[in-house]
């Protein structure tokens, strides 16, 4: 058993080299953002953390990272706009949950958001499973990860779908009638992102997701607000990983972006 301990906690400091960006700037910017994006009613109050559970500022983060990730002219501006968050930043995040979090990441945007990891946490699944839980539980979809590893930490995962595929994930989506099963098993690489609110041990229970065996403990992973992105980023040469690992809120972002820049 592996267990993993990343809790985080609640408040934002983000130092940048000689630049401290203080929570009123955090907010300020997101706000000027979520303008742009049209979404200042969906992510109203969401940098102030004591007004929401954490759950609700995790899944608002979730919904503007990939909400951001599609919208190239927002970005590049941002990144001008915020520019001595550069490749040498060594901002502390005292909450990576948080949305000062993917505004950190999103002005750095290194080359390979594994290798030089970030203020994210990322996942990768096998296919079908990795597409199936970006599907909300609303519309059948998966909202259980079954893993013999646990985990403390809680909070926004953003997903990879690896190469190799579990033609059982297929043949169980199709029989609890979730629909395009074929487009799931053909999900590959960055899909999105969604919450991990639990984590507990297999005791036959969260059917029809959650498995259970006797001869070896299993852990149910419980996600919610999961977000898709619209279309995934192509990055040549990447691959999946093991485990639950600290990545880049970058890793969103088609790096075509910032290339072209």
């Amino acid at each position: 058993m592996t267990t993993m301990n990343l809790a985080p906690n609640r408040r934002i400091s983000l130092a940048c080299g000689d630049t401290t960006w203080t929570e009123d700037h955090t907010a300020t910017t997101f706000r000027q953002i979520a303008h742009a994006l049209d979404t200042g009613d969906m992510f109203a109050e969401t940098v102030q953390g004591d007004q929401r559970t954490d759950r609700q500022r995790w899944a608002s983060a979730v919904h503007f990272a990939v909400r951001l990730a599609g919208r190239s002219e927002e970005l590049l501006a941002f990144r001008d706009r915020c520019g001595s968050h550069g490749t040498g930043c060594s901002c502390g995040m005292v909450d990576p949950g948080g949305i000062g979090s993917v505004l950190c990441d999103y002005a750095q945007a290194p080359e390979d958001p594994v290798a030089a990891p970030g203020h994210a946490m990322g996942l990768t699944l096998r296919r079908p499973w990795a597409s199936m839980l970006m599907v909300p539980t609303e519309a059948g979809g998966k909202n259980v990860e079954n893993r013999t590893d646990t985990t403390t930490y809680r909070g926004p995962v953003l997903i990879y779908a690896g190469a190799r595929l579990d033609q059982a994930g297929v043949e169980l989506g199709r029989r609890q009638g979730l629909q395009c099963m074929d487009f799931h098993a053909a999900q590959q690489g960055w899909l999105g992102a969604a919450v991990l609110v639990d984590v507990h041990r297999a005791r036959g229970c969260c059917a029809p997701w959650g498995n259970t065996r006797k001869t070896q403990q299993l852990y149910h992973w419980v996600f919610e607000s999961p977000v898709r992105l619209a279309r995934r980023p192509w990055r040549g040469g990447a691959r999946g990983f093991v485990g639950l690992q600290q990545v880049s809120w970058s890793a969103l972002i088609n790096p075509k972006v910032y290339r072209g820049a």
